[in-house]
């Protein structure tokens, strides 16, 4: 015999779902309330490749162009298009230092050193290797 229970929607008025959905929405932020949370100093690991969080990238950097933050160090596996217009843009890269953990092509083309021939961020160092015979 299987017994099952069907819950109506008067169950989910009580206080324990209440309350758990009330502590979530007392825990939400915009995207500059968060950003404002971050300390100076920070490592900040952010989402890869679509969960890239545009709207949190964009206040970061506007808190690092505004002088509220000195330093702050990121990464990513795969940054994409948001970060390179926010968090990887010329104008903050002395205040958020990029550390990549995958060499994308927006990585590769956001190294202040980069050239169209040699574009490799700046936390990546090749050794070239010769052999001896």
């Amino acid at each position: 015999m299987t017994v099952g229970f069907a819950c109506t929607p008067e169950c989910y008025s009580g206080s324990s779902m209440t309350t758990a959905r009330d502590r979530y929405r007392a825990k939400l932020r915009t995207a500059d309330q968060a950003a404002a949370m971050i300390p100076d100093g920070a490592f900040i690991v952010q989402g890869n490749a679509v969960g890239e969080p545009p709207a949190l990238l964009d206040a970061v950097a506007a808190r690092a162009r505004a002088g509220s933050v000195t330093r702050l160090t990121m990464t990513s596996l795969l940054p994409l298009g948001a970060s390179a217009r926010s968090i990887l843009a010329p104008d903050v890269r002395g205040i958020i230092h990029w550390r990549s953990i995958f060499a994308s092509g927006v990585d590769r083309g956001s190294s202040p050193a980069a050239t169209p021939s040699t574009r490799r961020p700046s936390s990546i160092r090749c050794r070239a290797s010769t052999a001896s015979s």
